[in-house]
């Protein structure tokens, strides 16, 4: 759960981030004052969907680490989801151009697949000779999250965890 409160907090300052440069983008780095107070007002509908739409289609509760393709359709999904949401949000009143709010998204969604992929985007950093025996957690409750967190922190101990098995589909993918 705190780790999800991370994640959320993540997600947030990309939504700010990334809708404050496509408003500077779009309007070449001089944006007047109305421009600020729209910005302003809509960023809090903007974080609103991204959190609520992630959390609708299941991106939060995950154990990101080991992200695969089976979560990358999820994020799309998320992305179309978070766009259709503030296109209707931004039709009356008008917070912010509407390019801003479709390149807004697109970039929202990059970035959140960026920092939950970057493991995978960055694997040249794992060694091909990873040292240790590869163990099978069996459970993924709190007994089985501290194994795995000594034989990572542990790695003198020589065993690498590769899965984590557990019967209660609740715990599936997390």
């Amino acid at each position: 759960m705190r780790s999800d409160l991370v994640v959320v907090a993540l997600d947030l300052a990309l939504v700010a981030s990334a809708f404050l440069l496509m408003l500077l983008l779009r309007y070449d780095g001089t944006i007047l004052a109305d421009g600020w107070s729209g910005l302003a007002a809509f960023l809090p509908f903007a974080a609103g969907a991204v959190v609520l739409s992630n959390f609708g289609w299941g991106l939060y509760g995950q154990l990101w680490r080991h992200a695969s393709l089976h979560e990358a359709p999820l994020l799309l999904k998320s992305g179309a989801t978070v766009m259709a949401l503030l296109i209707v949000v931004n039709v009356s009143p008008r917070f912010v151009p509407t390019s801003v709010v479709v390149t807004g998204t697109v970039t929202v969604t990059f970035l959140t697949g960026l920092l939950r992929f970057q493991s995978r985007f960055f694997s040249f950093r794992r060694s091909v000779d990873q040292l240790g025996l590869g163990v099978v957690v069996i459970g993924s409750g709190d007994s089985g999250a501290g194994i795995v967190s000594d034989m990572l922190h542990s790695p003198r101990a020589r065993f690498r965890p590769v899965a984590v098995l557990d019967e209660d589909p609740d715990h599936h993918g997390r």
